[in-house]
């Protein structure tokens, strides 16, 4: 008799405990409730390095290391945000909701990274909306106001821990280049695996991010201010910067009217006047800044892209062809887009194209004008002979930043450059 009550009691499946006059519904569960839907186990493939392989033909072999975080969704399309020191150098990412709401395992695409500030986007696919966590705000947090942290420390997926806010605005060092200035203070329970998980209020709101643990001092969790998140997200993790493909347009945040548009871009080119109303982007209809940035961020350049747009009382469908990330930036803060080129035995950037009312326009760069050295202020110059290097070396300054250019340009058309006769400096200042 005994046995048969047994088999039943573990027979029996456990229901989700919902009835708010239960006294065992505590804040702490009705957090758990609703907010874990959202949290997901983050496992992150990077390689190992060469090992001593007995069983190998060649006596070594690769290692792939495994490491795992936690993250959140914060938009039903299947946008996730972590910390980016959780799938730094990964090869392949992963991610899994807890088995009782989804026991699919996503393989997820890095969409961008900030490592400067610890954060990172990611991306997941599936044939349905994914549960998102309600934001909150850190601007009215309290020293002694309770918060719960869900996450994955040390390979136990989906555990909940719960404390108290400790402090408010500290600033931790790692190491020499990687500061966090502002954080949150816990003493809820943060390990390795935590990282990137939520920390809730008690009403079920993500106030912060878990993001690292004093190993020297126990009960000392630090996490990032929903706040800053937020701002990383709108300037860094979904600006236009991030996205793949270049429209040359600026939105109004708050009405998605066109403020801007870059002369000669993929929108001037496609017809778009400043004060068109952006309400669709390829068949699906947004409403906020937000919505059109995350559409816009798997998008890769050159597939056409359409726009739906709304002007005087009208709405149509138009089609662009986007420019690559890079291109997008070298026009846009310098007026410009290159080829690389080798002169001699040295590669160098050449001119393609020049904005009519652009920086390099102003400076009188032309077509095939070949850029050879760069240089902001006593600084060395700067020899870069890609794109990519020009771009990513352009972006650490801010408008109106005067960069000294020498440039060869081909006077005689002979396919030769003199140093002494066809070398050209000049001033250009970026936008």
């Amino acid at each position: 008799m005994l046995e048969l009550l047994l088999l039943a009691a573990i027979q029996l499946p456990v229901p989700l405990q919902t009835d708010p006059n239960n006294p065992r519904i505590t804040p702490e569960v009705r957090v758990v409730q609703s907010a874990s839907p959202s949290v997901v186990y983050i496992e992150a493939a990077k390689p190992g390095g060469w090992y001593i392989d007995p069983a190998s033909t060649r006596g070594l072999s690769t290692r792939t290391l495994v490491t795992g975080g936690s993250g959140v969704v914060i938009d039903k399309s299947g946008y996730i945000v972590t910390n980016s020191h959780v799938i730094a150098g990964a090869s392949k990412v992963h991610v899994q909701f807890a088995p009782q709401y989804d026991e699919t395992l996503y393989e997820a695409e890095v969409v961008s990274e900030v490592p400067s500030e610890d954060l990172a986007l990611l991306k997941i696919r599936g044939p349905k909306e994914f549960p998102v966590v309600t934001m909150g705000t850190s601007s009215d947090l309290m020293i002694g106001e309770r918060v719960i942290v869900i996450g994955n420390p040390l390979g136990q997926n989906f555990s909940v821990s719960s404390g108290i806010i400790s402090g408010l605005h500290r600033d931790l060092a790692i190491d020499e280049e990687l500061r966090f200035p502002d954080l949150l203070q816990t003493d809820a329970s943060i390990n390795p695996g935590n990282s990137g998980g939520p920390v809730l209020n008690v009403l079920g709101e993500m106030i912060g991010m878990a993001t690292v643990v004093n190993q020297r001092a126990e009960n000392m969790g630090f996490a990032i201010p929903i706040d800053r998140i937020k701002d990383v997200l709108q300037d860094e993790l979904l600006a236009p910067s991030s996205a793949r493909a270049y429209l040359g347009i600026e939105l109004a945040a708050d009405t998605l009217e066109i403020g801007r548009i870059t002369p000669k871009g993929p929108a001037d080119q496609a017809g778009l006047q400043v004060g068109d109303k952006v309400v669709g982007l390829n068949g699906e209809r947004v409403s906020t800044a937000k919505e059109f940035h995350l559409k816009r961020l798997p998008l890769r350049a050159p597939t056409p892209i359409q726009l739906s747009i709304e002007r005087k009382a009208r709405t149509f469908d138009v089609s662009l062809k986007a420019w690559n990330k890079i291109d997008g930036i070298l026009y846009e803060r310098a007026g410009l887009t290159t080829d690389r080129v080798v002169v001699g035995n040295f590669p160098l950037l050449c001119v393609r194209s020049v904005c009519p009312e652009g920086p390099a326009a102003a400076l009188g760069l032309q077509s095939e004008d070949l850029l050879e050295a760069l240089r902001v202020g006593e600084a060395r110059p700067v020899f870069v002979s890609s794109a990519v290097a020009l771009a990513a070396w352009l972006s650490q300054f801010p408008a109106g930043t005067t960069v000294e250019i020498d440039v060869l340009r081909d006077d005689n058309h002979d396919r030769k450059y003199s140093q002494s006769e066809e070398l050209y400096k000049g001033v250009l200042t970026l936008r």
